[in-house]
């Protein structure tokens, strides 16, 4: 068994933390306006793009990272850019996953308080804009659950940057792609230990979000 290198380990977990809170925070701030709009109207149009957004939920994540892979490749439309395994890659293939995830679960808390808040802002003549500031305020918790939920789904994810990041050592590999590596090599207890790291990254980042839903207060 080869012992994990510590600049190794840093390198990676470092690239992890980099490319998921960069997805996840761009995910949020296209999903969470997102889930706001879906809850705004009952229309045909809105109850067809939540149940679109509902299904992509549960889109395959090789499937999201073939779409970017497909986007960024040479022949592609912005295969000029050069773009394909590169952490952006990978924060693309997550937000593809990720977005929808933010506003399927968001959207029904903003639904709930749209009739007690919306509907005086509305008649207040506020601009849509601090409605949209005042429904976040209100739905802190949900939001903050969305997003953590998100967080989640991409932190974990393997499939989807591994195929538009290459799980290139020292540029794109990151702690999920290092546990499938190490355990593609039989070095278990790195793969365990690597896994444990990831573990008690996601704990920490959610303990620190439980603050903001009032849980330790």
């Amino acid at each position: 068994m080869n012992e994990l290198n510590i600049s190794y380990v840093v390198q990676i977990l470092g690239l992890t933390v980099c490319v998921t809170l960069a997805s996840t925070a761009l995910s949020a701030m296209i999903g969470l306006p997102l889930g706001y709009l879906l809850s705004m109207s009952k229309t045909p149009v809105l109850r067809r793009m939540r149940s679109v957004i509902s299904a992509m939920t549960g889109i395959p994540p090789v499937v999201a990272g073939l779409c970017i892979y497909f986007l960024l490749t040479r022949n592609g439309p912005l295969g000029g850019f050069r773009l394909l395994y590169s952490p952006f890659a990978m924060v693309m293939a997550q937000m593809v996953i990720v977005i929808p995830i933010i506003a399927a679960v968001a959207y029904p808390s903003f639904m709930k308080v749209r009739a007690d808040i919306h509907e005086t802002c509305l008649g207040l003549r506020l601009p849509k804009a601090k409605i949209f500031r005042l429904l976040l305020r209100e739905c802190r918790t949900a939001c903050v659950s969305a997003v953590m939920t998100g967080f989640g789904r991409a932190v974990s994810e393997v499939g989807a940057v591994m195929l538009v990041g290459g799980n290139i050592a020292g540029r794109t590999r990151v702690m999920t792609t290092a546990v499938l590596t190490e355990t593609g090599r039989g070095n278990y207890a790195n793969a365990m230990l690597l896994g444990g790291l990831l573990l008690t990254l996601s704990l920490a980042l959610n303990l620190f979000a439980g603050r903001f839903r009032g849980e330790h207060d």
